[in-house]
């Protein structure tokens, strides 16, 4: 990889608190030339911060310090990061898979997965929520470096991590699904973006915690809406006016309407294949 001119980060793990072969695995990787470490713990964070600790005293790279999430609590969480921090990680990646979870086939009754007891883990696009939230609950608490990892499948899932305050991105599901031209519409879509915009990344970066912090001081939750249908773009597919639990949506004219019903909970403009419907 070295030799192809691009930047290597070395992952390694440990599934032991004491972790006795990571000094051996930072040592190996670092004669090797990688440019950079992430050290995951996999499902046990709590094990991180002495892991750390080694890899740390056995490598002068960069470290980011990867953490898994088995309990979605803003403390639990900040604690984590606090810990890594104090112990010297020069990021923090958020996060691992979430689980376990199960899935079942009902022809057979047998579980889809092949583990021990059939379980498993959760990434994907599912998981996009979390990362983001969790990205822009460390980066704004603990003003750390954070990578975000986990759902970000789009040059837009990039934008948006970077808005809350990621100083990196990772990207694994959507390069298994797509293969790794990924990639390149990727970064394609970001430099298109940024021209557009007349911006930068480092100019883009933590923008909407800014947002997000005047919210707590106002005296009552924000209501958005109400929605308005984009007359160019919609087809009059009918898909929103279907789920509309209140009836608010009806097809007037060619095109979506929504009515004084409308609550403003924004199922349509989450549904809409075109994109078609936002909030006003």
């Amino acid at each position: 990889m070295k030799e192809l001119g691009v930047t290597v980060i070395a992952s390694i793990v440990s599934l032991s608190e004491r972790g006795k072969e990571l000094a051996f695995l930072a040592r190996s990787v670092t004669d090797a030339g990688a440019d950079a470490i992430e050290l995951t713990c996999l499902y046990n964070p709590v094990y991180l911060p002495n892991q750390l600790k080694i890899v740390k005293s056995s490598s002068d790279l960069p470290i980011f310090a990867k953490i898994s999430i088995p309990v979605l609590m803003d403390e639990y969480v900040l604690n984590i990061g606090r810990k890594l921090m104090k112990v010297g990680a020069d990021a923090i990646v958020v996060s691992d898979t979430y689980g376990p979870c199960l899935h079942i086939d009902i022809s057979s009754f047998e579980p889809v997965l092949g583990s021990k007891n059939g379980s498993g883990r959760l990434s994907g696009r599912a998981i996009k929520p979390f990362t983001m939230y969790f990205t822009a609950l460390l980066a704004r608490e603990l003003k750390t470096n954070v990578i975000s990892c986990g759902g970000i499948s789009t040059w837009e899932d990039v934008i948006e991590a970077i808005l809350l305050g990621a100083s990196a991105t990772e990207i694994c599901s959507a390069i298994l699904l797509e293969g790794p031209e990924v990639i390149g519409r990727i970064l394609d879509g970001i430099s298109k973006y940024l021209d557009q915009k007349g911006e930068t990344i480092g100019k883009l970066r933590g923008r909407a915690l800014e947002k997000i912090r005047k919210r707590t001081f106002l005296p009552k939750p924000v209501r958005m809406g109400p929605p308005v249908v984009d007359a160019q773009l919609c087809t009059a597919c009918g898909s929103c006016v279907r789920s509309c639990p209140v009836g608010a949506i009806e097809i007037k004219e060619g095109r979506a309407t929504i009515g004084k019903l409308c609550r403003a909970c924004g199922l349509c403009l989450s549904l809409c294949p075109v994109n078609a419907i936002r909030w006003s």
